[in-house]
C-alpha cells in the first residue's frame, strides 16, 4: 500500500530505482548528456527490493535488454509511484 504523508502535500514514501543499461558515447557526454543510459523509476517503499529486482530483471530479459539495478532507501517525494504496468511499458519502449 502506498504511504501518503498528508492529503495537502501529496508526498509519497518512495524508493528510487536506477537501471544502468550502457555507457553513453563520449561525444554526447561532452555535449552535456548523461554518462550512462537506462531508466529511473520511483516505486512504493513497501515493495521489497527482491521483488523489485526480479520484476525489472524479467522485464529487461523479455525485451532483450541488460542492466544493473540500484535501489535507494525510501524517502518522501512529490511524485506518484510507478506501477508495474508503467515500468513494463517504459522498458518495452526503450530508453
Amino acid at each position: 500500500m502506498v504511504q501518503k504523508r498528508t492529503a495537502k502535500s501529496a508526498e509519497y514514501l518512495l524508493k528510487t530505482v536506477e537501471v544502468v543499461c550502457e555507457q553513453n558515447n563520449a561525444s554526447d557526454i561532452r555535449c552535456g548528456g548523461p554518462a550512462t543510459l537506462g531508466y529511473d523509476f520511483f516505486v512504493d517503499a513497501g515493495w521489497s527490493n527482491t521483488d523489485i529486482t526480479s520484476f525489472i530483471e524479467k522485464e529487461l530479459k523479455d525485451n532483450d535488454q541488460e542492466g544493473k539495478i540500484y535501489i535507494s532507501e525510501p524517502e518522501w517525494m512529490q511524485t506518484r509511484p510507478w506501477s508495474k504496468r508503467m515500468i513494463g511499458n517504459c522498458i518495452k519502449e526503450g530508453y
